[in-house]
C-alpha cells in the first residue's frame, strides 16, 4: 500500500478506525498489568529486605527477643540470651532456658544447630546437626493442659543426622541425687519408613538406653533391637519409681516380609514379662504375660492385691494377646488383657495422628469383684463401652450388667446400667446413671420387702478416678427417694448417702410403717462396710394390741441408726410418742431378728414409768413397772412382765 492509501493495484483503500472505548480498556488493564507486577515486585523486595535482615545482629536480637516474649497457655517458657551465625544455615543460641509455671526447668548455656528451615515448608523437620556441649535438667516439668487436639503422633517427616548432648546434669529433684548423663543419636523418620539409633548413658551408675531401629519395607529391612539398663540406685530406678534394679530387651530377625521378636523384663534377676512379637507384611501379632508386680504399685514386695486397684486387677499376672495392623498413623486391631480378676477386649481403631477413638469397642468381665471393694463377690459382672472421637473428648456409651452383685451383706440381683455422654479428661467427665435392680436382698423380711425393682436415675461426675453425684433419684416398690455416691475406685472406698421416704413396710404380727430416713452406708478398704443414720417412724396399722393399748393410739418413733461390726443395728436416742405416752430408750436388733430395748418415760394415766422389751417385734416379751399408776390407792412400782 502506498502512502496517499491506495494499495500496489492502484485501488484506493479506506482506513479502519480503532473504536475509542476499547483502546481506553486496554491501556487501563496495561495499567493494572504494570501496577500489579509492581506491588509484586515490591513485596518480594520487601520480603527479599526482611529475610536479610533478620539474619543481622538486629534481626537476631529481634527474633531472641520475640522467643522470649512467647507465653503459650501451657506455661512453657522459652528464653534466649542471643543468637550467633545464621539462621538459614548454622545456628549458635546461648544461654537457653525453659521452664513452666514454676520456674527454670532446664538451662543450655550453648547449642549448635545446622539446618534447612525452608525444609519446613514441605512438612519437613531436616536437620543436620544439633550439638549441645552441657545441659542442666532441675526437674521434669508440669505444664497445665492447652486443651488443644494434639497427636501423640507428629503429622511431619523428622530427620536429624547428628545429635549429641554431651552432658546432661540432673537434678535432685528427678533422680533423688545429682547425676550425669548423656545422649548421642540419629533419627530419619518419613512416611512408611523409620531409621533410629539412640544411645543415652548415665556416667555415674551404668544406666543405659539404646535404641537401633532400621524399618524400611521399600528396601525390605526389619532390624529393631532395645536394651534398657537399670540398675540399684541408678537413673532409671529413680524415675520409674519401681525401686529396683531391671532390665528390658527387645530384639528379633527377620525383615519386612517376617520378622519374629521377643519383649523381655526383669526385674532383681527374675523374669516378670515374656512377650513374643510376630510381625508378617506389615500386621503385627503380640503373645505373652505380665506379672503384676511389673506394673508397680506395691506388687513388687508382696503387696500385690493391696498395691493400688491396678495391681489388684492385674494380679497374679496379665495374659496379653493382640493382632493388628498400623498405616497412615492409625491402629486397628484386637487387643486381649486377661487375668484372674479382669479381662477385657478391645477391637477397632485409634488414630494417633489425630489422637482419636475409631470406633473402639471395649468389652469387660470382672468375675473377683472383691479386687473392687472388700467383701464383694459377683456372678456374671460384665460392662461394655464405645468410644469415638478425640481422646480427651470422646463420646461413649457404656451398659454394664451382673447377674448377681454382692457387697457385705448386701446382695443386689439382676443389676443393669446404661448411659451415654461425653468424656472430659483434662476436667470433669459427667456421666449419666440409669441404674436398675430386680431386687436387693439384706436378709431381713422387713427390709427385702421394699427392695424390689430398685432404680436409681440422675448424674454422676468423675474426675481423677473418684466419682461423686449430685442428688440423684432412687425409687422401688415403696422407696421414694436420693442418695448421693461417693466410689474412690484407686483407694477402694465407696458410699451412698440415702434421704427419702419408705412407705408401707409390713412388719408381720406387728403392723404397717412409714418411714423417713437419712442413711449413709459407706464401704472402706481395710475397715469394711458400716451403716449409720436417723429414721422416723409413724405407725400406720397396729396389730399388737396391748402395746396399741398401752399407747392410746398409734404412735411415731425417731431414733439414730448404726449397723456394728457383728452385724447388730443398733437404735440410739430413740424416742417413742403417742397419744398418752412418750419414751426415751435405746436398743439393738440382733442378727437372728431378735430386738431388744429398754427404757423410761411417762404415761399420761398411770405416770412415770421404766420398760424393757425382748424378742421379735411383732410378740415381743415386755417387762413393765409403773411408778404410781394408781396414787389414790397407794399403789407404786408395779412390775408387770407380760410373756406371748
Amino acid at each position: 500500500m502506498s502512502a496517499d492509501g491506495q494499495n500496489v493495484d492502484g485501488e484506493t483503500v479506506e482506513s479502519v478506525p480503532v473504536p475509542p472505548a476499547r483502546t481506553s480498556t486496554r491501556r487501563r488493564w496495561r495499567r493494572w498489568q504494570a501496577a500489579l507486577l509492581g506491588l509484586i515486585a515490591l513485596s518480594l523486595a520487601a520480603l527479599g529486605v526482611a529475610l536479610w535482615w533478620i539474619d543481622t545482629d538486629h534481626g537476631h536480637r529481634f527474633l531472641a527477643s520475640r522467643i522470649s516474649a512467647m507465653q503459650p497457655a501451657s506455661g512453657l517458657r522459652v528464653r534466649v540470651g542471643r543468637i550467633d551465625g545464621s539462621i538459614y544455615k548454622n545456628l549458635v543460641v546461648h544461654d537457653l532456658t525453659l521452664g513452666d509455671p514454676q520456674g527454670t526447668v532446664a538451662s543450655i548455656p550453648v547449642a549448635y544447630l545446622g539446618w534447612y528451615p525452608f525444609a519446613w515448608f514441605s512438612n519437613r523437620l531436616d536437620i543436620d546437626r544439633l550439638h549441645v556441649p552441657r545441659m542442666a535438667l532441675a526437674r521434669m516439668p508440669k505444664l497445665r493442659p492447652s486443651g488443644e487436639k494434639k497427636p501423640i503422633l507428629p503429622g511431619f517427616d523428622m530427620r536429624i543426622a547428628d545429635l549429641r548432648i554431651d552432658r546432661i546434669d540432673l537434678g535432685k529433684a528427678i533422680t533423688g541425687q545429682p547425676r550425669t548423663a548423656l545422649l548421642k543419636g540419629r533419627v530419619d523418620v518419613r512416611a512408611g519408613r523409620a531409621v533410629v539409633a539412640l544411645d543415652a548413658r548415665s556416667l555415674d551408675e551404668g544406666d543405659a538406653i539404646r535404641l537401633a531401629l532400621d524399618s524400611r519395607p521399600d528396601a525390605n529391612r526389619f532390624g529393631l533391637e532395645l536394651l534398657v539398663l537399670a540398675p540399684k540406685g541408678g537413673v532409671l530406678v529413680a524415675m520409674s519409681g519401681i525401686g529396683r534394679p531391671f532390665v528390658g530387651r527387645v530384639t528379633g530377625k527377620g525383615d519386612w516380609s517376617l520378622w519374629n521378636g521377643q519383649a523381655l523384663l526383669s526385674i532383681d534377676g527374675a523374669p516378670l514379662s515374656r512377650i513374643t512379637i510376630v510381625q508378617r507384611e506389615g500386621r503385627y501379632a503380640l503373645n505373652g504375660t505380665v506379672e503384676a508386680a511389673a506394673l508397680g504399685g506395691g506388687a513388687l514386695d508382696g503387696r500385690a492385691q493391696g498395691g493400688g486397684l491396678v495391681g489388684r486387677l492385674a494380679a497374679p499376672r496379665i495374659r496379653i494377646e493382640a493382632q493388628g495392623a498400623m498405616a497412615n498413623r492409625i491402629v486397628e486391631g484386637r487387643l486381649s488383657l486377661r487375668s484372674s480378676a479382669l479381662g477385657v477386649t478391645a477391637t477397632g481403631g485409634i488414630d494417633l495422628g489425630r489422637s482419636s477413638f475409631d470406633n473402639l469397642l471395649l468389652d469387660i468381665s470382672v468375675p473377683r469383684a472383691n479386687v473392687l471393694m472388700k467383701n464383694a463377690s459377683s456372678e456374671k459382672l460384665v460392662a461394655r463401652a464405645r468410644l469415638r472421637g478425640a481422646f480427651a473428648s470422646a463420646s461413649y456409651e457404656y451398659l454394664l450388667t451382673a447377674r448377681r452383685l454382692t457387697l457385705g451383706k448386701a446382695r443386689i440381683e439382676g443389676l443393669r446400667s446404661a448411659g451415654k455422654g461425653r468424656l472430659a479428661l483434662a476436667d470433669t467427665t459427667v456421666i449419666p446413671l440409669d441404674l436398675h435392680a430386680d431386687r436387693v436382698a439384706l436378709n431381713s423380711p422387713v427390709i427385702d420387702d421394699v427392695l424390689h425393682n430398685v432404680s436409681i436415675r440422675g448424674l454422676a461426675q468423675l474426675k481423677a478416678g473418684v466419682l461423686t453425684s449430685q442428688p440423684v433419684a432412687i425409687r422401688s416398690n415403696k422407696i421414694d427417694g436420693r442418695v448421693i455416691l461417693l466410689a474412690d475406685f484407686g483407694r477402694g472406698n465407696y458410699s451412698a448417702a440415702f434421704t427419702g421416704d419408705v412407705k408401707g413396710i409390713e412388719i408381720k404380727g406387728f403392723g404397717r410403717v412409714d418411714l423417713n430416713s437419712r442413711v449413709d452406708a459407706v464401704n472402706r478398704a481395710g475397715t469394711g462396710f458400716s451403716v449409720k443414720g436417723r429414721a422416723r417412724a409413724i405407725m400406720r396399722r397396729f396389730d399388737n394390741g396391748f402395746l396399741h393399748g398401752l399407747g392410746g393410739g398409734l404412735p411415731q418413733a425417731t431414733s439414730d441408726l448404726t449397723l456394728e461390726r457383728d452385724g447388730r443395728v443398733r437404735f440410739s436416742n430413740f424416742v417413742l410418742t403417742a397419744p398418752l405416752l412418750h419414751l426415751a430408750a435405746d436398743g439393738y436388733r440382733a442378727t437372728d431378728g431378735t430386738f431388744h430395748f429398754t427404757g423410761s418415760g411417762r404415761h399420761n394415766s398411770y405416770g412415770p414409768l421404766r420398760l424393757s422389751l425382748d424378742g421379735k417385734i411383732e410378740r415381743p416379751q415386755v417387762d413393765l413397772t409403773l411408778a404410781s399408776p394408781l396414787p389414790a390407792l397407794g399403789l407404786s412400782d408395779v412390775h408387770a412382765l407380760l410373756v406371748p
